[in-house]
Formats: structure tokens, sequence, C-alpha cells
């Protein structure tokens, strides 16, 4: 159950009640599980054909800045240097960046990812590094001093964060944010990936969801998924290293090609490819 994975949760608790039909507890879950299930039915049968997106619905032009909002400004909704440090430093205390401009980062994200490729190959010139980072997972202030020890993103420094970037931590809307900013202001600085964390069942289950939902609302969450499914699924550097999040796969054969021609952009299946 708390995988999602109702149908097979249900076979589980059937059999469970089965044996001990005196299991309140199996009962109420088996129970909890078929409705889920009868749910997940509906919400099919009554899907249509184009499914609106919240990128579709959303009208940045309609949010106002409060008055009283003494925060990070984007000109003409870009983002640069000046939002970048500006940004750093006051999510670091903690407060919080206008929803309008808020929006406008994941918006710009959204059309940013939706033009590139499953896999994306990154020629690091000779004599350079390269950086690549695991699970950031909502630990804001580990991000900074990552940032501080080994030096923020630019030509000369690049990086690839390599997934999970929210949930378990407090702080994972300020962690994507902040990686979302860098990679709209310096492309090719900086490099992003899905993980498994990037999807609704994990976001629900592991705090990102409420987080948002807490600080903004339910919109702005929608359009964090969104962006999720459309962000590069693996990074090959140099033609030499593959980088992908979770390890290799469950069967042999798999190619590059194979990785390249997935449809990304969804919630992940329950079986790879």
């Amino acid at each position: 159950m708390e995988l999602f994975k109702y149908a097979e949760a249900s076979k589980d608790f059937e059999r469970v009640v089965r044996l001990s039909p005196k299991d309140m507890d199996a009962r109420a879950k088996y129970k909890a599980c078929k409705k889920q299930i009868q749910a997940a039915k509906f919400a099919k049968a009554i899907a249509t054909e184009h499914t609106v997106r919240a990128s579709e619905t959303a009208n940045v032009d309609a949010i106002d800045v409060p008055v009283s909002y003494e925060g990070p400004q984007m000109e003409d909704g870009k983002v640069d240097q000046i939002f970048i440090d500006a940004l750093t430093e006051f999510l670091k205390d903690e407060k919080t960046l206008a929803k309008k401009f808020a929006y406008e980062i994941v918006l710009a994200a959204i059309a940013y990812f939706k033009k590139q490729p499953t896999l994306c190959n990154i020629d690091v010139p000779v004599g350079k590094h390269f950086t690549v980072c695991g699970d950031i997972h909502g630990q804001f202030y580990d991000l900074l001093n990552i940032f501080k020890l080994n030096g923020t993103p630019s030509l000369e420094n690049p990086y690839l964060f390599n997934g999970d970037f929210v949930d378990r931590g407090s702080f994972s809307l300020e962690c994507i944010l902040l990686l979302l900013s860098y990679k709209l202001a310096y492309p090719e600085s900086l490099f992003l990936a899905r993980g498994n964390h990037e999807s609704r069942n994990m976001n629900q289950l592991y705090g990102f969801k409420g987080e948002v939902e807490a600080k903004y609302d339910e919109t702005l969450y929608n359009l964090f998924c969104e962006a999720f499914c459309l962000l590069p699924l693996a990074h090959v550097i140099n033609d030499t290293v593959f980088v992908t999040h979770g390890g290799l796969f469950s069967k042999d054969g798999v190619t590059l090609n194979d990785i390249r021609a997935i449809d990304r952009d969804q919630e992940p299946p329950d079986s790879g490819l």
C-alpha cells in the first residue's frame, strides 16, 4: 500500500482476511485497497484523450506580487546571476519567494525541458573537471555547502545533479527552485536528471506535495509534477561515462537508443522501458 501498488496489496490482504477473519486491521486495509482500485478505474474511465496540464491553465499575469514583498524580483520572467544571488540569500533566511516568481521559474523550466532529449550528451573539454552529485533530498543547506566548498555552477565548474532533489528534507522547495534557477540561467553549466522521487507517488508519500501546498498551492505542485516528467532520464559524459538514477537495468541488452526512444513525459510505470 505504501508504494501505491493497491492491486498487489489487495491480493495479499484478501489472503490474510481469508486466513484470519477476525483481523480487523487487515480487513480495513483490504477495503481501503479496493476503494483505491475502484477510484483508479473511475478516473481512467472519465479521462479525456487530452488531459489539461497545469501549464496550460496557469495565469501568471493574474498573480500579484504583494506590496509588502521585499524579496528577489524577476525582470521580464528572466533568471540571471543577480536574481540567483538574491534568491540564495533570501531562501537561506527561510523566506518565501513571491508566488508569481515561483510560477515563472517552473513554467520556464517546463518550456526548456520540453525541447530536451531523454538522454543528453555532455562534452567536457580535456583537462577540465565535471562534478556529479547524488540525492539532495530537500537538504538545502547541504546544497549551499556543496556550492561553498566546490564552487557554484559555471562553464568552468559544471554540475550534474542526478535526481532526487526533493522529499524527506524540509527544504525541498528551496532546493528545486535554486537548481531550476541555475539551469535556466546557465543551461550548459548545470544538468538535471530525473530520480524516482521526481514522481507523484513519492512526493505524496515523502513530503514534497505537502510542502509545496503548505508554502504555495496545489497548482504550483502540479506544475512541478509536469516539469519532473520532462526531466532527462540519463546523461552520457564524453561518450564514455553513463549516468542515470537508481542503477542499471533489470534486463540485459538495453542500448542508448532504447533510452533515447523512451516517452518520458509520464509518471513512472511499474516496469522499465
